[in-house]
């Protein structure tokens, strides 16, 4: 008898709730913990990873308060998803790049939201591509690996979001 008030549409909220936990604790280990050891603040790849962070914690908190609507819920983690590969291609190229110095690179976010067409933003990924490598590791995982790991997990969750199947209706 406790399935009779089961509702036809999923709870979206731990999902979401789990995406944003997820994007905090890293945007706030990024800031107390990596900044003053390893000075990333006018590093460009940094400042890409940490606006796709403040970006999709933005859109996993409103999908948790928008919980019923399911077609904003798939909106909502259909540009999550271009967010993650966005940053995934950003750090998979920067990864295999032979890592060299570009002019541009010296950035921060306040430069990155100062950009106001597509053409810069393109030009903003392809230098962020190109920075040098971090001289910073933990256990040979330097800060592009590691946001890789995360971006990978994002990735499971927001998948788990948009393949999230409608509950039927049961009576008994």
């Amino acid at each position: 008898m406790a399935t009779i008030g089961v509702l036809s549409t999923p709870s979206y909220r731990s999902d979401n709730a789990f995406g944003f936990l997820i994007c905090a604790v890293a945007l706030v280990t990024a800031e107390l913990y990596l900044e003053p050891l390893a000075d990333l603040q006018n590093c460009l790849l940094c400042a890409v990873i940490r606006l796709l962070l403040v970006a999709m914690a933005g859109l996993f908190l409103s999908g948790f308060i928008i919980n019923r609507f399911i077609f904003l819920q798939r909106l909502i983690a259909l540009t999550n998803m271009v967010l993650v590969c966005t940053g995934l291609v950003t750090l998979i190229r920067h990864l295999f790049s032979t890592g060299t110095s570009s002019t541009s690179c010296n950035m921060t976010s306040s430069d990155l939201l100062d950009i106001q067409s597509p053409d810069q933003i393109i030009v903003a990924l392809n230098s962020a591509v190109s920075c040098p490598k971090l001289g910073w590791n933990i256990y040979d995982f330097g800060v592009a690996h590691m946001s890789l790991i995360l971006f990978a997990i994002l990735f499971v969750v927001i998948w788990q979001i948009l393949t999230k199947k409608q509950q039927k209706k049961t009576f008994f």
